[in-house]
């Protein structure tokens, strides 16, 4: 009988997550609450193979092909896609050219960082049908910009993602809508390997395949 641990993460570190198992269960359930990035989570146990938003679906011969997945997986995907939390548009902006410019896009991203939203995920492969993932945004009176202690963790571990975002990668803005704000999400991508830099990413936290196969071919 395959047991799964039930973890609680909080991005203390978004770049170097790590798992805190609370109690054993049939079902894990992550919790996984914007810091400075959302996700680079490992929601599934090491032996699970897992996906993501952006490579499940169609193989990667362009940068491109990541979004054309993101927008086809999203509404399949997550659980509480729905008119008031959609993906509404994407479109390439530029190959970054130096430092400042990886800066510049990364500060744009702080809007929704700082939204103080998360992930809620359900996983359980024994009981893929009542599997979730959720996606929530606060209201702005909840917004975490003032807060000093997170405002200075989000500033730490920008300095860090930018270490990993060379001259040349591309970047692409995601425009979305949550509840009844309009989000612009920047997303870089490496034009070599075709990959998007999942940390930092709001939208490249693992997911495992068994729950993508099962939510695409059910709903696709």
């Amino acid at each position: 009988m395959k047991t799964i641990t039930a973890l609680y993460r909080l991005l203390v570190n978004p770049l170097n997550l790590q798992s805190i198992p609370l109690v054993r269960s049939f079902l894990s359930c992550v919790i996984i609450i914007f810091l400075s990035t959302s996700i680079n989570a490992q929601q599934a146990t090491p032996q699970e193979k897992t996906t993501t938003l952006f490579d499940y679906g169609i193989p990667l011969k362009t940068t491109e092909d990541n979004f054309k997945n993101l927008f086809r997986n999203f509404p399949l995907l997550i659980s509480n896609a729905d008119k008031s939390l959609k993906l509404l548009s994407y479109k390439y902006l530029t190959a970054i050219k130096d430092e400042k410019e990886v800066k510049f896009y990364l500060t744009k991203n702080k809007e929704v960082y700082l939204s103080g939203g998360g992930i809620i995920s359900r996983f359980g492969e024994n009981d893929v049908k009542n599997n979730t993932i959720r996606m929530t945004f606060l209201s702005e009176n909840q917004s975490k910009q003032n807060d000093t202690v997170f405002v200075k963790e989000m500033n730490d571990n920008i300095a860090e993602m930018i270490k990993n975002i060379n001259i040349g990668y591309e970047v692409y803005v995601v425009k979305f809508l949550a509840d009844v704000k309009t989000y612009d999400f920047y997303v870089f991508v490496n034009p070599k390997t075709k990959g998007v830099i999942k940390k930092g990413s709001l939208f490249g936290f693992d997911i495992p395949l068994y729950y993508a196969d099962f939510y695409s071919e059910r709903k696709g």
